[in-house]
């Protein structure tokens, strides 16, 4: 694997006095940051897990910075062992897990599928998002991983709270709304809270340069202990695949998802589960809810156990 202190050397970047001048409080956090995402491959049997989060305005540079980190992911780890996918759903990612050790993800336009105003059909999601490293250890027994989630969304709040507590999260401009401004000046503090809003204010001057910094925060870290600084990208080589739309992918197999479905639902112990999972994944009704309502349509108790069991058995019937 390569050093990754070698990919960011001064010769490739903008320095922070060509790019804000006017800040004496900035400091450089690029290879900090990236040592804590990129680590080294675990021994074997073990599987590490990082979450990172990208928010700004439309046009900040997200996808760039996206682009960026994936690119110094397969530098750091080598091509051949990065499983790289691109799309807006964490469904489609996880369902895309292969044996490759790093799975780097990256989810554009996260509120799409995981908007903070639906918080209420996300719990089963969340769920299995929290078990991720489980997931890999299960499909790859042995097998050494790191799990690397990139989300990338507009407006800070929008986002499930879950998904927006990163390990380390870059923010590419300020925000507008009241609670947005005083959540970011809660993980910022004061001074880069300010750098933050210089460099907003460029870009919306039209200055491009400023797209390749980020005020990036390292959850583990108090401010003032440097876990806020500037984080310095650049324009490199487009390796993120094309985009896969959650819609399109889980459409593909509705056909063949119906056939089977139809063939076991005159099997009695199908039948049941079949009903819990079509309710489940229209996304309008909870577990909790299905339970209620099938409970009173054939007049005995189910309970939320049942179909949550339920549901993860007709997934692996249709994964056969």
């Amino acid at each position: 694997m390569s050093d990754l202190l070698t990919l960011n050397t001064a010769s490739h970047m903008l320095t922070l006095d060509h790019i804000i001048p006017e800040s004496d409080t900035a400091r450089d956090i690029t290879a900090d940051v990236n040592n804590r995402i990129f680590v080294p491959i675990p021994p074997a049997g073990r599987v590490r897990h990082r979450h990172i989060c990208i928010v700004g305005k439309i046009e900040s540079g997200k996808s760039t910075l996206s682009n960026y980190l994936a690119w110094t992911g397969i530098n750091y780890y080598g091509a051949e062992n990065v499983n790289i996918v691109h799309t807006d759903d964490p469904r489609v990612a996880l369902e895309l897990t292969n044996e490759r050790p790093v799975q780097l993800f990256i989810i554009a336009d996260a509120t799409s599928k995981a908007s903070s105003r639906e918080i209420h059909k996300q719990t089963e999601f969340i769920k299995n998002y929290n078990k991720c490293r489980h997931i890999y250890e299960d499909k790859y027994p042995g097998r050494p991983g790191i799990i690397i989630f990139i989300f990338d969304w507009q407006r800070w709040i929008e986002l499930d709270p879950a998904l927006r507590d990163g390990h380390i999260i870059f923010f590419k401009t300020g925000m507008t709304g009241k609670q947005d401004k005083n959540d970011i000046l809660d993980k910022l503090e004061k001074d880069y809270f300010g750098v933050l809003n210089q460099i907003w204010d460029r870009m919306e001057r039209g200055d491009d340069k400023v797209k390749g910094l980020s005020v990036a925060r390292i959850a583990s870290k108090m401010p003032e202990d440097g876990g806020v600084g500037i984080y310095i990208s650049r324009m490199v080589e487009n390796v993120l695949p094309t985009l896969i739309r959650s819609d399109e992918f889980f459409k593909a197999d509705t056909a063949t998802e119906a056939d089977i479905l139809d063939k076991y639902r005159a099997q009695p112990k199908w039948a049941l589960r079949i009903e819990c999972y079509e309710m489940f994944i229209t996304d309008e009704y909870t577990q909790s809810e299905i339970a209620d309502s099938l409970s009173a349509k054939h007049g005995r108790t189910i309970r939320q156990g049942y179909v949550s069991e339920a549901v993860a058995k007709v997934k692996e019937l249709l994964k056969k």
